[in-house]
């Protein structure tokens, strides 16, 4: 709730930052299919044909848009993010520091101060790397996943299956060897 506070400030950069990482899964699914509709192409002319261009069109102008759709979201995404950034961080630490006057004086005698500003100091750093990590690491990942788990059941129903199985087989020793190293 603390961090959402924040986000929810900013709502429409970091709105723009999570729409260009769904440019970014949709081009990270598609582009592999769109290679494969190329290779399916080729694969299908016949010798001797006049124009070659039409019957790859499709594919070579998606590949083409897919390339600069991506190019243009992520670049984007940085113009905002360089605004966005320092003043989410900015908002948590002016939050943070208007909460910490409003305490007496014996909280800052029994605590060390030196500590407190620093905590405060970190604070808007660790909540951006968490709100990074979300946004850039799973949901992109989450969603590209969706998206190539979609177009590969439409390809083949059982690739689908066997993606799917995989994948529940990684998370799930993924989580059992995290518990382990947890106890360590």
């Amino acid at each position: 709730a603390f961090i959402l506070y924040f986000l929810k400030r900013q709502r429409g950069s970091f709105g723009f930052i999570i729409l260009t990482m769904a440019f970014w899964a949709i081009n990270e699914a598609l582009y592999p299919y769109f290679v494969k509709v190329l290779v399916n192409q080729v694969e299908s002319l016949h010798p001797g044909i006049e124009s070659p261009f039409h019957a790859l069109s499709f594919p070579l102008l998606s590949l083409a848009l897919c390339w600069f759709l991506m190019e243009i979201s992520m670049r984007s995404q940085g113009i905002v993010a360089l605004y966005a950034w320092p003043e989410f961080r900015k908002n948590i630490r002016e939050s943070v520091f208007v909460y910490t006057q409003g305490h007496a004086h014996s909280y800052f005698a029994n605590h060390f101060a030196g500590s407190l500003a620093n905590k405060i100091s970190e604070l808007p750093r660790a909540c951006e790397q968490i709100v990074d990590t979300f946004i850039m690491s799973f949901f992109a990942t989450a969603l590209a996943f969706c998206i190539s788990l979609a177009v590969v059941f439409q390809v083949n129903v059982i690739f689908g299956i066997i993606l799917i199985s995989w994948v529940a087989v990684f998370i799930g020793i993924t989580l059992l060897y995290l518990t382990k190293v947890n106890t360590t």
